[in-house]
């Protein structure tokens, strides 16, 4: 199994998947609340690239909980970007990129790039595991 672990500097865990709220924690059901594109991929999927925007700050993993569950199903979804954690643009861009050169070989390229305007977390944030 290949997946990226990151830490920020701040969050109490490490980041090893996507956050999301159960169907009970929505106003709208089942949701992930994380900012993530996918950018290129082949059909068979013998190359493909991503893009994760992991945020400096503390991840608000609770008040995003607490905002949706206190909303009803006639308001809008309370989202990543509306907590304000992207608010100054301090954030690191994490691009993963998955390539298979044979039936059982896999590369595998992780970069982090720091958009924020201070390094402070900068050489935390790069911390990242293949397991």
């Amino acid at each position: 199994m290949l997946r990226a672990g990151l830490w920020n500097g701040r969050d109490a865990i490490l980041k090893e998947r996507l956050f999301g709220l159960t169907g009970n924690q929505g106003n709208h059901g089942e949701d992930v609340k994380e900012s993530y594109f996918y950018l290129d991929s082949t059909p068979t999927h013998s190359y493909m690239k991503c893009l994760y925007k992991y945020p400096q700050a503390e991840f608000p993993y609770a008040r995003l909980i607490e905002e949706n569950r206190r909303r009803t199903r006639n308001d809008p979804e309370f989202e990543l970007l509306d907590t304000g954690v992207f608010d100054q643009n301090r954030y690191f861009d994490i691009f993963v990129e998955y390539a298979k050169a044979d039936q059982d070989d896999i590369l595998i390229r992780i970069s982090a790039i720091n958009r924020g305007t201070r390094c402070r977390h900068a050489a935390r944030a790069a911390h990242y595991m293949v397991s």
